[in-house]
């Protein structure tokens, strides 16, 4: 039985079938707010997130810079870890061995949600690693306003850096609600690819070279955080690149979390 099935047999919410824990090795890094046992808060204000794998411990010491722990927040009154948008992040300085760096391909999958209103025209950030810009070599999530047909809406963007220039993949779904959503980032040695919820956009040619400058989740890698992520997130898992059945199930059972 694995850790996350063996909680949920005396915690909230279903028990499932199936859990990461399956993918192996390929399962680098997991940071999942149902292992409440790994979240360090005092009255709600997260100054530790350390991940089932690894024990990768994305942290932060300012208690107004500390995102909050809502043991009720995600759909079905699951837990979750929520940013204010403002200046609330978790980092940890240097990228630790177990995540890909340099041309190493791999995924990153989150269960989220984005609670900006249409009047916030700011990039937001969900997380990454690497340098401290795009053009120095980093992998980050963001989301971005769009304007498609006169209405306003929010994009998910991957963006990769080869120590010299980026490249951005968007997303083919545009985000008009404050619902929970499961975004998977595909970075391969060639290409860069944003899916939303199963449906993947167009891949974009990107050539790799992450640096090991730090983490973050919630907001920008810059050498000041920026960009803060205005919303909650469940679970953030960093893999191996999946195949096609292994995606299927990974999706499926974040997807099943993020139904209300």
């Amino acid at each position: 039985m694995s850790a996350l099935l063996a909680y949920r047999a005396t915690g909230p919410g279903p028990l499932w079938a199936w859990t990461p824990d399956v993918l192996g090795v390929s399962l680098l890094a997991w940071w999942d707010a149902e292992r409440p046992d790994l979240i360090t808060h005092s009255g709600g204000a997260v100054s530790s997130w350390k991940d089932i794998i690894g024990g990768y411990d994305l942290a932060q010491a300012t208690g107004a810079n500390q995102p909050t722990y809502d043991a009720t927040g995600a759909p079905r009154g699951a837990p979750c870890v929520t940013g204010n948008g403002t200046s609330q992040c978790l980092e940890l300085t240097g990228v630790p061995a177990g995540i890909p760096t340099g041309e190493t391909p791999c995924e990153t999958w989150l269960l989220l949600n984005d609670t900006s209103q249409e009047g916030d025209f700011s990039s937001r950030t969900q997380g990454g690693w690497g340098g401290t810009s795009a053009a120095n070599s980093r992998r980050i999530l963001s989301n971005g306003i769009t304007l498609p047909g006169g209405g306003l809406g929010r994009k998910f963007l991957a963006v990769q850096g080869n120590g010299a220039s980026s490249s951005t993949s968007n997303s083919d779904v545009n985000i008009r609600d404050n619902g929970w959503h499961v975004v998977r980032v595909i970075a391969s040695s060639t290409l860069l690819t944003v899916e939303v919820d199963g449906i993947a956009n167009t891949p974009v040619a990107s050539t790799p070279a992450i640096a090991t400058t730090r983490m973050r989740l919630f907001a920008s890698t810059a050498t000041v955080a920026n960009a803060f992520h205005l919303g909650s997130i469940a679970a953030c898992l960093i893999t191996g690149l999946q195949t096609d059945g292994q995606a299927t199930l990974l999706r499926s059972y974040l997807s099943a979390r993020a139904a209300p």
